[in-house]
């Protein structure tokens, strides 16, 4: 198989030997009815309102895929093996 133009060397792998990588994204979505003018104080007073906003959100991008591209924004991305190891607490 020939290399192609936007293939990335791999460090590392998974177990079928292909590289892995770790997509951080955001999602936007809107807070009605909120009690605050600045969203910092609802961030910090009105979390059920924010979660349950939230959830509503995902719950619309599930039935109506026509804005799951531009619901989201991806904004970082790294190779999983430049991850430092997970410790594991007993």
């Amino acid at each position: 198989m020939s290399k192609q133009p936007n293939d990335h060397e791999a460090s590392d792998t998974d177990d079928e030997g292909v590289a892995t990588y770790n997509h951080a994204f955001s999602l936007s979505f809107a807070v009605p009815k909120s009690d605050h003018a600045d969203p910092y104080e609802a961030w910090q007073q009105e979390k059920h309102k924010i979660i349950f906003a939230l959830l509503q959100r995902v719950s619309e991008l599930c039935r109506n895929e026509s804005e799951y591209l531009s619901a989201y924004d991806a904004y970082d991305t790294y190779e999983e093996s430049n991850m430092p190891p997970i410790l594991e607490l007993d």
